[in-house]
């Protein structure tokens, strides 16, 4: 076994077999749906899987050995932070479970779970978003409501879920499509949400009237209610995570719009932008199976009750990551920059100048034969001067001979030892090896002959001064 193993990390070093163990390696990745490396999925088997490979059997036989096998190669999919495939790995129709799984290009536990990664989402949510919305429920979800469910009812997960980076999902807006001849139109009973951040809350209410005048800005007109606080939360019989909450009218806010044309009755109205709520489900008879609820008294204001189909701290969750997701996709940091009471500290920029001109041109002067830019990315002296020297030659006509004339010796040793075609590891090594695997393209495709020649600085050399003009 040692012998595979010091074959295998062989033909993972050579050069001749290192892309066929890479695509081996990435096959192995995609057939166990793994969104990283499946080197330690693989190990973490308890016994090894009837489909496995050569490789995969390799692999999984290291860990008996003392053998650590790891690679620098990193193919990872994003999106999540926790895969799925992790809580299914010794069940015995694990194959079964990824071939749904890639099915429903699902990779992370994260795309399966409330934007807040405390509740598991039912599987009628789930199907929302899905491209095929038929078939039963799968086996690998009634699995996980299972075992790392607490409830299977409320679907309240045993360990929350660790967010690092939540998938950037937005919620579902309110339909657009309007009447050329009547750009006004009623809401239709539905109910928006959204995340007001001046009172770093959640914003719920019912559209009364939709606005398609300017139809790139659509705007609504929102009635704006407020969840009610039940007698089981404030005896602490209940938890706010296994409680809905029943909503009321609210008696005005500074959001509330004086604007609104409609009917005085309503108290409290807010106008937004059709784009910046999105749609949620609000029900008149909650579901008493998987939530505590508490119905309250109705008045003559209050005839009809309404009743959130999530915990509001689960809905505040989803309506902040709506927002922050908006935000970062409009971005806003480049109009702000005229502002003066931004508290930023800021490091200048640094950037290298580049430039040369060409001296013994027979028709034209050298001024009129020069080029300059700056290199702002990973600036540095032998970095700028490869880069002139890449695009000095990319203007040269095929079959040329060229003299260059520099101050920078290290140019010149570079030049001379890449020219003798080392050892592509020693090529790799070189500082800034891509600029000059382009210089020496370029020479082998015009077939030019090219000399560096050392200039020494500072000593008042007119071309050579003039170069550095260019530079600066």
């Amino acid at each position: 076994m040692k012998a595979k193993a010091s074959l295998l990390i062989t033909q993972a070093n050579s050069p001749l077999t290192a892309k066929i163990f890479k695509i081996l390696l990435m096959l192995s990745q995609m057939k166990f749906w793994y969104p990283t490396s499946p080197v330690k999925f693989i190990q973490a088997l308890k016994k090894p899987h009837l489909s496995f490979t050569v490789l995969e059997h390799i692999i999984f036989m290291l860990k008996y050995y003392n053998i650590e096998f790891n690679s620098s190669w990193v193919f990872t999919v994003k999106g999540g932070s926790t895969p799925i495939v992790d809580y299914l790995i010794n069940t015995p129709k694990l194959l079964t479970h990824i071939n749904s799984l890639r099915k429903k290009n699902t990779f992370y536990l994260d795309q399966i779970t409330q934007p807040d990664g405390v509740f598991l989402k039912s599987w009628q949510e789930i199907k929302r978003i899905l491209t095929s919305k038929k078939g039963r429920t799968p086996s690998w979800y009634k699995y996980i409501s299972e075992t790392i469910t607490t409830n299977p009812h409320n679907l309240r997960l045993s360990s929350p879920l660790d967010l690092i980076n939540p998938t950037p999902i937005l919620g579902k807006r309110p339909r657009s499509i309007s009447n050329i001849n009547n750009p006004i139109v009623k809401g239709n009973n539905k109910w928006v949400a959204f995340w007001d951040p001046s009172s770093k809350m959640i914003i719920i209410g019912r559209i009364i009237e939709k606005n398609f005048t300017n139809r790139t800005r659509a705007t609504i007109y929102i009635k704006h209610l407020i969840p009610t606080i039940p007698s089981i939360l404030r005896d602490n019989s209940s938890t706010s995570r296994s409680t809905i909450q029943a909503l009321t009218k609210y008696q005005g806010c500074k959001l509330h719009s004086p604007y609104f044309t409609g009917s005085f009755s309503y108290i409290c109205i807010i106008n937004k932008l059709l784009e910046s709520v999105f749609v949620i489900r609000i029900m008149t008879t909650p579901d008493g199976r998987k939530f505590n609820f508490e119905t309250p008294q109705t008045t003559s204001s209050n005839k009809k009750t309404f009743f959130l189909t999530l915990p509001l701290q689960t809905l505040s969750a989803q309506a902040l990551l709506d927002f922050n997701t908006r935000t970062n996709q409009h971005s806003i940091l480049p109009n702000s920059t005229h502002m003066v009471h931004v508290p930023l500290i800021t490091v200048p920029p640094q950037a290298w100048g580049l430039g040369w001109l060409i001296t013994n041109h027979p028709m034209m002067d050298a001024a009129q034969l020069s080029f300059h830019c700056k290199a702002n990315k990973f600036p540095s002296s032998t970095r700028a001067e490869s880069l002139a020297l890449v695009s000095a030659l990319a203007t040269c006509s095929p079959n040329s001979s060229i003299m260059i004339n520099t101050d920078l010796k290290c140019i010149i040793d570079t030049f001379t030892y890449l020219s003798r075609n080392p050892p592509t590891q020693r090529f790799l090594k070189c500082n800034n090896y891509l600029i000059w695997s382009a210089i020496f393209k370029i020479i082998k495709s015009h077939h030019l002959t090219v000399t560096l020649i050392k200039v020494k600085a500072h000593l008042d050399d007119h071309y050579n001064n003039e170069a550095d003009a260019l530079a600066n």
